[in-house]
């Protein structure tokens, strides 16, 4: 079964009144709104830490499909999807939708800042920047911002809605919730 708002709000609010004194476990008695205004910053959190672990980071990742678009005296860009972790790119790959690579396709080339990617780089490779929210591409072979190859995917992490969250985060986002809610209430 999924986890539910109502039940994740009760479980941090459990886990949070753990350890504390009578007159804190009052006040967090009261404060499921909060817990619920919280929930996203939660996802994001937990997140970023299951991205950042190796060991857990497939929990969280997924294949997004980007869509190309062009702007006049831009080139090509791909659009990123609200849920796409952009900010773990870096344990993810951008790769072109061909047969290369056993079927998996030809990885494209992180570039860390747009400036990089309009200077000379060599042509042999596809290169990606994360810039404003927007995937900048170069093509590979002839180094074009403006016939860069389709369909790209990205294999990335992304933040989960809450029933989306699987089994083996459960305590994990649960502990992030408490966390922010004892921060919210200190504060």
């Amino acid at each position: 079964m999924p986890l539910t708002l109502p039940i994740y709000t009760a479980r941090v609010i459990d886990t949070a009144k753990a350890g504390q004194p009578p007159d804190v476990q009052a006040k967090l008695s009261t404060m499921e709104m909060e817990v619920e205004t919280l929930s996203g910053e939660a996802l994001h959190t937990l997140a970023l830490g299951v991205a950042k672990d190796s060991r857990r980071r497939h929990l969280l990742s997924k294949v997004f499909s980007l869509t190309i678009d062009s702007e006049i005296g831009v080139g090509q860009y791909a659009a990123v999807d609200d849920a796409m972790l952009t900010e773990c790119l870096d344990y993810g790959s951008v790769r072109v939708s061909d047969n290369q690579n056993n079927g998996l396709g030809t990885q494209l080339q992180r570039v860390l800042h747009y400036s990089d990617l309009i200077s000379w780089l060599p042509p042999q490779f596809g290169y990606y920047c994360l810039h404003r929210d927007r995937l900048y591409l170069r093509a590979i072979g002839s180094g074009s911002f403006f016939d860069s190859p389709t369909p790209l995917q990205a294999d990335c992490s992304y933040v989960p809605t809450i029933p989306q969250v699987v089994t083996e985060l459960y305590d994990d986002f649960y502990r992030i919730g408490a966390d922010l809610l004892l921060a919210k209430l200190n504060a």
